[in-house]
């Protein structure tokens, strides 16, 4: 039936993005709770970073009025608009390399099992000069599209610097 879903919104898709990090920050809002954390505060700690959703989740905003138009996955890659960059990953793998290397590990596309699951586990793609992906026209990623869209890469390229500063 849709339980707590308006039913305005019921069977409708939502493309706006919201991450991870915003769930908190929606979810408090929704209960009337502030975010704001004193003792996180008084100790030097960052404030919540995330952003309150609750309008869009709850049939108040239009779609496509979100607050967030990027995700920033990692130090690696970047979402905007419908492009995502991804320029490596293994941060975790290197602790002494916390921006990773260019290789992006499990890079197959075949089903999950048996050989198929081994070939997954040992590809590995470059994407050391940017890998860009239309992830509303292609959301499993399968058509790199850096070398069409080159200016496209550089722009995210540089928002993905910018927001790196200070990592």
């Amino acid at each position: 039936t849709g339980g707590a879903v308006p039913p305005s919104k019921r069977g409708t898709i939502l493309e706006d993005y919201i991450h991870e990090c915003d769930w908190y920050a929606t979810f408090a809002s929704i209960a009337a709770v502030d975010v704001f954390d004193k003792k996180a505060h008084d100790a030097g700690l960052p404030p919540v970073d995330g952003v309150d959703h609750s309008a869009l989740l709850l049939g108040a905003g239009k779609p496509g009025s979100g607050k967030r138009s990027e995700i920033h996955h990692s130090v690696r890659a970047l979402t905007v608009g419908k492009w995502k960059l991804i320029t490596g990953g293994m941060m975790d793998n290197f602790p002494k390399h916390s921006m990773g290397g260019s290789f992006i590990p499990y890079s197959g596309w075949r089903p999950g099992w048996g050989m198929d699951a081994v070939i997954n586990t040992m590809t590995y793609k470059n994407c050391g000069h940017g890998c860009l992906f239309d992830i509303k026209a292609d959301p499993n990623e399968h058509k790199e599209l850096s070398s069409t869209h080159p200016e496209i890469v550089q722009k995210l390229k540089a928002r993905l610097n910018e927001l790196n500063q200070g990592v």
